[in-house]
């Protein structure tokens, strides 16, 4: 027999002990340390039976030292507990609250003691003790009764209860069985983790579910390593060093011959920029202006402004950006602008000061977005840095806020400015080369180009707009935001099918979801993250409101899970008992992570949705065509281009099982056997196989149980597709 035992926590701690084991494994690292010396009563001791087992609750007050757990039969009085029955303390030093005593003979009476030392020794000072007795049953307590899932009458999926260990699914002959152990914890940290060598639970007492579905060895053993694409994603260091002068001093910047209240091309403005791969170190350069964009429909009022070193510009390098691509990306920038306006929200036209805010009109650009194009990282094509851009709100500081060298802010440029690496502007995706001299700039970079302006757009809409706004361990929502903006203008932007967000973000979280929580951000391994962000951002807009919930959740006065929360009641005008709660939500989503593209149809939850209206924005409101400006090398007059006022926000559905999202030679969201455990991250889950049922006679499946009903157990069946994902051959019989 083993044993198992969930990760415990300040508020309840549970532990699952099976009575002839001779080994514990602990929740949490062993205490080596004595806890202080202030020990207390163990209070409201009871046992409540199920069906083999009992469940033992206690209040601890505030008692400290070492909790022991003994179990007798009643009438024999004999001990059949192990001699290593110590119920340990978490990291904190907190003690459980309650453990769970499972593989019980159902009509015998137990006896449980609970024992407080002083020390992790029965040969130490007792504190004190209490004395529990119960004797499970079939129905004791309710915790027995089984729950029932008739795939006949169209049931396929259920959630069976945390202290509920038996399942019987009848009319399934044919069909296929997994289970999902979901963490409905959201709260990211340590102790919300349920660990792999905590209790997980699982299929016990069932012979076709000891042999794994999948090579459990590769899929658990294998770390999350990123081999697809050489892009990284961008995190902001916390300090930064500002490198001795390279030839173009602070002191000297004033000799530039910038003019914003007069700009030409061909000006030049000292600009702070990152100088390793790890963006923490930055130097001044001068960076000189090849193109003006206009708002459009004017040839005078100014969207953008874009820059590069002289020296990074020319046809004979991968390194350098030809000026045809630096006309690409301004005209693409002012085409698409307003769309993306349209849907998130809009730029501040301030800046932070030490006593509030200022006009942008006092800073070195105005209002104007600037396009600043160099190496990022300065390691040219090798991808040790593959930042392909990136967004930093420190440039909306004014100069002089922070005067600490070491404070990002300090190396504020003051205004709207996002940073594009020249490299990745000659990047072919499909090839994984670079085209020296490219005269139009790479769907890779275009994508990007939208997806940092909506985290300029975020920091207004959040940050600026509502003063006080929590947005601390929001990235994965935020991020979300960015993947859902570049899903929406896919079309218009004429991406590539290897550069569509999905493509790229789907094979990733199908091969690697469970290494990520939903609404969870890795500071390592960051790309596993923006899969399973993007992957529920997908199926969320497909299924509650398309773009105009992509809105409200840009818009409204919340972040994260509020933020979504609150979109989807909005949008979808939800009340009363209509009104959906995240659990809801996630619940439908692992739903259509579990159901297969076929299987689900148009009943059950599934990715492969279109929402039933898509967004149409016209420019001024004027149907045919407007005329965009923008000025280059050129410089005597504007150049203008004219291009229809219709731009369109489209969202196609996704099915998670076909070839463009397949990784590691899986289809769909990888299963892993039924022995397999990894960690489950708060708001994480990890789909198991059971097998497939042979028999037309009803099918019971015993799981083990918990206590912490913060982790989930969801059943599913379907039809058994073996060439739609993994080769099943696992068999569920009736035992």
């Amino acid at each position: 027999m083993k044993r198992f035992c969930n990760r415990i926590t300040k508020v309840l701690a549970a532990l699952v002990i099976s009575i002839s084991s001779l080994s514990f494994i602990s929740c949490g690292e062993l205490l080596n340390f004595l806890i202080p010396a202030l020990f207390g009563q163990l209070g409201d001791f009871t046992a409540s039976p199920g069906d083999g087992f009992v469940s033992l609750s206690w209040d601890n007050g505030y008692a400290s030292g070492y909790l022991y757990i003994e179990t007798k039969e009643t009438s024999s009085n004999n001990v059949i507990s192990s001699g290593s029955d110590w119920l340990d303390a978490d990291q904190d030093g907190f003690l459980p609250t309650g453990c769970l005593i499972d593989e019980l003979t159902n009509g015998v009476s137990y006896t449980f003691t609970l024992y407080l030392y002083e020390q992790r020794n029965r040969d130490s000072n007792l504190v004190t003790s209490a004395v529990a007795r119960a004797t499970p049953s079939a129905d004791g307590g309710g915790t027995g009764i089984p729950i029932t899932l008739d795939v006949g009458a169209g049931d396929y999926f259920v959630e069976l209860p945390y202290n509920t260990s038996n399942l019987i699914i009848s009319g399934a002959q044919g069909k296929m069985i997994t289970y999902a152990n979901v963490n409905s914890k959201t709260t990211v940290n340590k102790s919300n983790v349920i660990k792999a060598s905590a209790a997980r639970r699982y299929v016990s007492g069932l012979r076709s579910a000891d042999t794994g579905i999948q090579e459990v060895a590769s899929a658990v053993s294998e770390s999350a390593v990123n081999t697809a694409s050489p892009v990284r994603h961008f995190a902001a260091p916390d300090s930064v060093t500002l490198l001795p002068d390279s030839g173009r001093s602070a002191d000297r910047a004033g000799d530039d011959p910038w003019n914003k209240s007069n700009p030409r091309i061909g000006q030049t403005k000292t600009m702070y920029i990152d100088s390793d791969t790890n963006l923490e170190r930055f130097r001044q350069e001068q960076m000189k202006l090849y193109a003006i964009g206009y708002v459009p429909g004017s040839s005078t009022d100014i969207a953008c402004l874009v820059w590069a070193k002289e020296s990074d510009v020319g046809n004979n390098s991968n390194t350098k950006i030809s000026i045809g691509a630096i006309d690409d990306i301004v005209l693409k920038f002012i085409k698409h602008y307003k769309f993306e306006e349209e849907v998130f929200g809009t730029t501040s036209n301030q800046l932070l000061t030490a006593n509030g805010r200022t006009s942008m009109d006092n800073g070195d650009t105005k209002n104007w977005v600037n396009i600043v194009l160099y190496d990022i990282g300065k390691d040219g094509i090798s991808g040790d840095c593959g930042v392909v851009g990136y967004f930093w709100a420190k440039d909306y500081y004014k100069k002089g806020v922070s005067t600490s060298s070491s404070d990002p802010i300090s190396l504020t440029n003051e205004g709207k400015y996002f940073y594009v690496d020249i490299p990745f502007c000659n990047y072919d995706s499909s090839t994984g080369s670079y085209q020296a001299g490219s005269d139009s700039v790479s769907d890779t970079v275009l994508s990007t180009l939208f997806h940092e302006y909506q985290h300029m757009i975020d920091f207004n809409t959040k940050s600026m707009e509502h003063e006080g706004l929590n947005t601390n361990n929001c990235t994965w929502y935020n991020e979300m935001l960015s993947m859902l903006c570049e899903d929406i203008m896919g079309d218009q932007l004429g991406l590539s099918s290897d550069d569509r967000v999905a493509t790229g973000r789907i094979k990733n979280f199908n091969a690697y979801y469970y290494y990520s929580g939903t609404a969870q951000y890795l500071d390592t391994n960051s790309w596993v993250s923006y899969g399973t962000a993007y992957a529920f951002g997908a199926w969320l807009v497909r299924n509650y409101g398309g773009v105009s919930l992509i809105h409200r959740m840009s818009v409204n006065d919340s972040v994260g899970i509020d933020s979504i929360v609150d979109a989807v009641n909005y949008v979808n005008n939800y009340t009363g008992s209509d009104v959906k709660s995240w659990n809801d939500l996630f619940e439908e989503y692992i739903q259509a992570c579990g159901f297969r593209t076929e299987f689900a149809g148009n009943t059950l939850p599934t990715f492969n949705r279109v929402p039933a209206h898509y967004y149409e924005f016209k420019f001024n409101n004027i149907d045919d065509e407007i005329t965009l400006y923008y000025r280059d090398s050129n410089n005597s007059s504007p150049f203008s281009s004219n291009v229809s006022t219709t731009l369109e926000g489209k969202l196609k559905g996704i099915n998670l099982w076909s070839d463009p999202y397949k990784n590691k030679n899986t289809y769909g969201p990888v299963v892993l056997g039924s022995n397999s455990t990894v960690d489950i991250q708060p708001s994480g889950f990890v789909f198991h196989n059971v097998g497939r049922v042979t028999t037309n006679e009803d099918v019971t499946l015993r799981f083990t149980t918990t206590t912490n009903q913060y982790e989930k157990l969801y059943i599913f069946v379907q039809d058994y597709e073996p060439s739609n994902q993994q080769d099943y051959t696992t068999e569920v019989t009736q035992q």
